[in-house]
């Protein structure tokens, strides 16, 4: 019976609210985040929500927001009115 990769098993065990068991070596770390990435799962991680996915999530959300700034002050700024659909309110 063949096993699941290292990155794509903790990123099962996180999303189902458990630490990475066993913990990440750093080299794993960084491919776990990249699947997480990919598959847009990074926000969502809740297990073992650890220093490295905290701070990836505060960075994306700060990214998210300054575009969304930059947006609704051009937009504002001539006078059109907008919203924000589900996937920036979600």
């Amino acid at each position: 019976m063949k096993t699941l990769p290292t990155p794509v098993r903790a990123l099962l065990q996180s999303l189902s609210g458990q630490a990475p068991n066993p913990p990440l070596a750093k080299n794993e770390q960084r491919k776990f985040l990249e699947l997480a990435d990919r598959t847009h799962c990074t926000l969502y991680l809740t297990g073992g929500n650890t220093s490295f996915t905290r701070t990836r999530n505060a960075e994306r959300r700060k990214r998210l927001w300054a575009a969304y700034d930059e947006a609704a002050a051009v937009l504002s700024s001539n006078g059109i009115e907008f919203v924000l659909l589900k996937s920036f309110t979600h």
